[in-house]
C-alpha cells in the first residue's frame, strides 16, 4: 500500500513570495485525497501532474477564505475535465451546513455547469468518509471560538489506511489546548499547523506524543525563514521522532 502526502500550501492566512494557503494532496495507491483548498491549490496540482478531476474527496477543515479559496477552481476544472476520469465522482465535505448552498450559489453566478449533481456534505464529529480505501474521523477543535463563538466547525481529521495513520490538525486555538492527544497518539504522521500558538505550547503537549514523525506546516510568516526554521528544529530537537519544518511542494511517503 502505497501512501505519498504532497504539501501544496505551506502558508498562514496570506500568500507570501515562496509559499500559497493551505492545501494538501494524499495519494493511495493512485487515488487522490485533498485536504483543505486554499489560494494556489488548482495550480499546485496541475504543476504535479494530478488534474482535479483525479480528486476523489475533499476535506476542508473549517471555512476560512485561506483553506477554501481555492475550492470553487479545483471543483470548476474537476467537472470540465470528468469526461476524462468518469468513474470518480468527487465527495467534498464541509463543516458548515450553509457552505454548500453558497458555494454552489457562487458556481452559478459563474455559469458553472450541472453544479446540482455536485456530492457535496455537511459533516460533524465523528467518522465523515470510509470508501473502503480512505477513512477520515472529524475531532472539534476551538479555532473559531475566538473569531465568532461558532463552535465546532472547526476540526482535525484523522485519516486511516489500513495500518497506516496520518493526523491532521487543522487550525487550532491559541494555546494548543484543542489538540486531540489521544486521537494523534501513535499515529504513523502528524502535520502539524504553526501558526496560531508559540511552539512552547505545542511542545508541552508534544513532547510526551508517540507519533512516527512531525511535520510542520500552515508556517506564520517567523517560521517561513532559514532562521525561523532552525528555531523550530532547536526546540523540538529533544523529542523521540524526526521533525520537519515543510514547504511547498514538499512530499514524503508513510
Amino acid at each position: 500500500m502505497s501512501i505519498k502526502i504532497s504539501l501544496l500550501g505551506t502558508s498562514h492566512g496570506d500568500p507570501t513570495v515562496t509559499r500559497l494557503q493551505s492545501s494538501t494532496v494524499i495519494e493511495v495507491d493512485g487515488h487522490f485525497y485533498l485536504l483543505d483548498a486554499g489560494e494556489g491549490a488548482l495550480r499546485s496540482l496541475i504543476q504535479r501532474g494530478i488534474g482535479p478531476e483525479n480528486i476523489e474527496g475533499i476535506f476542508i477543515t473549517h471555512m476560512h477564505l485561506d483553506h477554501t479559496g481555492g475550492l470553487p477552481e479545483v471543483l470548476e476544472l474537476g467537472r470540465k475535465y470528468r469526461h476524462r476520469k468518469p468513474e470518480v465522482d468527487p465527495f467534498v465535505l464541509l463543516p458548515d451546513p450553509e457552505a454548500g448552498k453558497v458555494l454552489c450559489a457562487w458556481q452559478k453566478i459563474n455559469n458553472s455547469q450541472n453544479v446540482e449533481s455536485q456530492r457535496i456534505e455537511s459533516y460533524t464529529t465523528g467518522v465523515i468518509f470510509d470508501d473502503g480505501l480512505l477513512k477520515v474521523e472529524a475531532y472539534p477543535t476551538r479555532h473559531l471560538d475566538w473569531v465568532n463563538g461558532t463552535s465546532p466547525r472547526s476540526y482535525s481529521f484523522r485519516l486511516t489506511v489500513r495500518e497506516k495513520r496520518i493526523f491532521f490538525t487543522g487550525d487550532l486555538y491559541r494555546d494548543f489546548s484543542d489538540f486531540a492527544f489521544d486521537a494523534a497518539n501513535g499515529c504513523d504522521v502528524l502535520i502539524s499547523e504553526l501558526v496560531h500558538f508559540p511552539p512552547e505550547a505545542a511542545l508541552s503537549h508534544l513532547n510526551g506524543i508517540k507519533i512516527g514523525r512531525l511535520v510542520f506546516h500552515h508556517l506564520g510568516n517567523r517560521w517561513q525563514t532559514q532562521e525561523g526554521e532552525q528555531e523550530i528544529l532547536r526546540l523540538f530537537g529533544d523529542v523521540s521522532y524526526p521533525v520537519t519544518v515543510g514547504y511547498d511542494g514538499y512530499s514524503f511517503e508513510v
